[in-house]
């Protein structure tokens, strides 16, 4: 009685043959039909680049963190001019807030907020200054998302573009 022994280049030879590439699956598509699914997708892709860079960011990084996604990565952060000196605003606490009518029926607010800056410098105005001439235009990278335990506040960790100074700012001051 003999045994079928094979040798090494004959098992070889024998997986080589019983292998064979698997044929891409195609799908025949009316040429019309295929340039109406790429324009759809373009206009797609451009209106969600305009969503992204037109939404508020505090809120989209609410939406990605209640669905599991990662956060967009450029952001602005607010800013406020100074003596000509453009400088980004860490925090913000309204220290004057009336409104009131007065004899003649007209409306009247008085408004006043200070504006915590990141060099630990202070600026004391009316609140409808500050809205008229904030800025964006500090651009910035996040790098790391905190949540407060105690307070439940939204802490990110963002890299400044414009001098690579690495910063914690509460999420609703980055827009």
């Amino acid at each position: 009685m003999t045994k079928n022994i094979k040798t090494q280049e004959e098992v070889l030879d024998d997986e080589i043959k019983t292998v064979t590439p698997e044929q891409p699956k195609t799908v025949q598509v009316p040429v019309g039909l295929l340039d109406n699914i790429k324009a759809e997708i373009s206009e797609l892709r451009k209106q969600n680049e305009m969503l992204l860079a037109t939404s508020d960011k505090s809120r989209v990084a609410a939406y990605f963190s209640k669905n599991q996604q990662a956060l967009p990565k450029l952001v602005k952060l607010r800013s406020y001019i100074v003596d000509g000196k453009e400088k980004l605003i860490m925090d913000t606490v309204m220290t004057v807030d009336q409104v009131y009518k007065d004899n003649f029926n007209r409306w009247h607010e008085d408004q006043k907020i200070t504006l915590h800056f990141d060099d630990d410098t202070y600026l004391n105005l009316d609140y409808r200054d500050y809205i008229n001439f904030r800025r964006g235009d500090i651009q910035g990278k996040i790098l790391a998302r905190t949540v407060g335990e105690s307070d439940g506040k939204v802490m990110l960790k963002v890299e400044r573009l414009d001098n690579g100074k690495v910063i914690e700012i509460e999420d609703m001051f980055v827009n």
